[in-house]
């Protein structure tokens, strides 16, 4: 090892000593920063550690259009005026698919026994949007209501990314402190940042110009290649334990998929800053058929739309998280939290949580939470223990999307833990 690489790791396991504090039945379980229930701190020789979430989220789209958009129905237009009545000044909708299995063995790491190995596997699908009313208006009724005035379509923001990691990294025992290092594979990439994109609409629809800026990145779309990229990643989680007047109570700060993908050099830009105008059509011999079909570079030189070939580097949809959690009893406890993704439309998130321990097995959190992709939003969750070494629990940020067709957005999420 170099001598750059023995300092970080001994600034590390420095660190993470520094933060441990002699509290007992302090209690957590160390899941990627998800789960904010009470569960013991692992001293178990092995842990497995499994979860899945899948949630989607809009302070605009009512949970009847997207679903409806989702299962390719027919919307009709009172569906679609719903979703458009909106004061907000910005209009969000995001998504968030993602699997991750890590797991955690050992007594000892390079002959010190206070730490040990952690690997892991993750897949992540995760999209934000940030657009404005004007852009769903156009997109959902048309640009007749827009006849001899502007339609504002920006500014706007979509980034949609796909990929997997795998990580090794070390972990310490007494509080669950962890550092990994991934390797990432990128699978999709698309991405939008529109400055501007001002639509005027003449008389009858006979006259259209757009005045256009921003910019356009997608992976390579020629094929159905698994990898179109590679990169590299860190996630760190640290925890520190202390009391709380007379409450055993607990810090912890951590981020996620910190790093950055090369796409390789089949990927799409198009950088635009231009005005494309539109003003009818002019055939010279309507009985010449030669040249009818348009070929695509044609029609992307018509429209204006050429691209550019090339690699790119590009950051990652990267998570951070501040989690305050203090022992309200011996069976209950409340936790703050405080969350950011780097996706467009995605608010700092805050959530406050309460949960309360029923018998030897059963526990139950209630939580309120705003930001996000969404706005006020009131959750659940439930944990069992099936037995001494295998607990799991299930969890919904938003309990009333799932039920209701008016409300915005759905979420759940699924985690395990097997200790042996």
């Amino acid at each position: 090892m170099s001598r750059c690489g023995r300092l970080l790791l001994g600034s590390w396991l420095l660190l993470a000593h520094s933060l441990q504090a002699q509290v007992a039945d302090s209690t957590t379980v160390h899941s990627h920063g998800r789960d904010t229930m009470a569960m013991a701190v692992p001293h178990a020789r092995h842990i497995l550690r499994i979860e899945a979430l899948g949630m989607y989220d809009s302070n605009v789209l009512r949970n009847e259009l997207v679903m409806g958009l989702w299962r390719g129905e027919a919307l009709d237009r009172d569906l679609r005026q719903r979703s458009a009545r909106t004061t907000q000044p910005a209009c969000r909708v995001g998504y968030v698919v993602e699997g991750r299995m890590s797991y955690t063995w050992g007594d000892a790491l390079f002959g010190d026994p206070s730490m040990r190995p952690r690997i892991s596997v993750s897949y992540t699908d995760v999209m934000g949007l940030r657009y404005s009313d004007d852009l769903y208006n156009v997109t959902f009724f048309g640009n007749a209501p827009y006849e001899n005035r502007v339609a504002e379509l920006g500014p706007a923001s979509l980034e949609q990314v796909r990929y997997q990691t795998f990580g090794l990294g070390l972990e310490d025992k007494g509080s669950g402190s962890y550092f990994m290092v991934q390797l990432v594979n990128g699978e999709h990439l698309t991405s939008a940042n529109i400055r501007r994109a001002d639509l005027f609409t003449g008389t009858d629809g006979r006259y259209l110009r757009l005045d256009l800026n921003g910019d356009l990145a997608q992976s390579d779309t020629s094929g159905s290649a698994f990898s179109n990229g590679l990169g590299l990643a860190i996630s760190a989680e640290v925890d520190h334990r202390f009391r709380f007047g007379s409450r055993p109570a607990r810090f912890t700060v951590g981020v996620y998929d910190l790093g950055a993908i090369a796409w390789n050099g089949a990927a799409l830009r198009v950088p635009k800053d231009t005005t494309i105008l539109y003003d009818g059509l002019g055939v010279g011999n309507v009985i010449d058929l030669e040249g009818l079909v348009v070929g695509q570079d044609g029609l992307q030189d018509t429209l204006d739309l050429g691209y550019e070939r090339g690699a790119f580097l590009r950051p990652l949809p990267s998570r951070a998280r501040a989690l305050l959690r203090v022992e309200a009893s011996d069976r209950s406890g409340i936790t703050a939290q405080v969350e950011v993704r780097a996706l467009p439309g995605f608010l700092p998130r805050a959530l406050i949580a309460g949960d309360h321990r029923f018998g030897r097995n059963e526990r139950v959190r209630v939580d309120v939470s705003t930001g996000g992709f969404g706005g006020w939003r009131a959750g659940a969750a439930w944990e069992h223990r099936f037995c001494k070494a295998l607990r799991a629990t299930v969890a919904a940020e938003n309990a009333l999307g799932l039920v209701s067709g008016n409300a915005r957005g759905k979420s759940l999420s699924l985690a395990m833990e097997l200790e042996w």
